[in-house]
């Protein structure tokens, strides 16, 4: 349904989209080349629990990601039970760095910090940096306390002035490669997101709008694409995107008649808000 890898749960013994929902049961055998000798790789949520019960038997460890808390009645009884210290290891996803204040946490360990950065969006450094150092900043509210984060370049500058929790000189780094490349806040990027039930109706529809786009004779602007985005197929529907990049402080009413146009099958998203990506 989607165009993305489903996830191993070891839980249920099932592999699950985290996009639209569809479940399976794990295969006994591969699908491409009927081999059975299957394993499970990576560092989910779930494999990261896993290891650390192996290595601590004796630890209570909660788990707070999408599987596990699913509504605001199960995320308060998590942090109900984190503040009545029941549990000493918390493994979970970045809803766990946000505006949460424990001051007992003497330890945090960020696991695969470049997978963060590795995003390809624009604003994909911030993104990490925010992460990265609001993570960190939950450890040793009340005392001496420790972070560590895992990266295969620890050097880079993202994860240095984030560790650091140095703000300014990430804020001075930033600004000046977003200028450089004339990136927001020096210009606006749109992403017009075309839908279609198949590959070619989403190609076709992304055609017409660069045609749309082209008719405008805007001199001002940049356009690349259309081109297959990073998730090409979402929920059955497959996607196509044209990017389009201009100055800070252009008008934006020719998007917005062709949103109009297209109020089914188009989704515009302006620096990074309005929806997926």
């Amino acid at each position: 349904h989607c165009s993305v890898s489903m996830t191993y749960h070891k839980a249920d013994n099932s592999l699950k989209c985290h996009y639209c929902g569809y479940k399976e049961p794990i295969p006994k055998t591969c699908p491409s080349c009927g081999s059975m000798t299957l394993s499970a790789r990576g560092f989910g949520t779930e494999r990261v629990e896993h290891d650390l019960q192996k290595y601590f038997p004796s630890v209570k460890i909660m788990r707070m990601d999408r599987e596990t808390i699913d509504n605001p009645i199960a995320y308060e009884k998590a942090l109900l039970e984190i503040s009545k210290k029941e549990s000493q290891i918390i493994v979970g996803t970045k809803m766990i760095t946000k505006g949460l204040d424990f001051p007992d946490v003497e330890m945090v360990l960020v696991v695969d910090a470049d997978r963060l950065m590795s995003f390809p969006s624009y604003d994909s450094p911030e993104t990490a940096f925010q992460h990265i150092s609001q993570v960190s900043g939950r450890s040793g509210r009340a005392g001496i306390g420790k972070a560590f984060i895992q990266s295969f370049n620890p050097k880079n500058r993202i994860i240095k002035a984030a560790f650091e929790r140095d703000y300014e000189a990430f804020y001075k780094d930033e600004i000046a490669l977003r200028k450089e490349l004339n990136n927001p806040p020096f210009a606006k990027i749109a992403e017009i997101i075309c839908y279609g039930d198949t590959e070619d109706k989403s190609g076709e529809l992304a055609e017409r709008i660069l045609s749309e786009v082209k008719a405008e004779r805007l001199d001002t602007i940049e356009v690349f694409g259309p081109l297959t985005p990073l998730l090409s197929k979402l929920k059955n529907s497959y996607r196509m995107k044209i990017t389009i990049k201009l100055p800070s402080d252009s008008d934006c009413g020719f998007l917005e008649k062709i949103q109009k146009r297209h109020p089914a099958d188009v989704q515009i998203i302006i620096n990074g808000i309005g929806g997926i990506i």
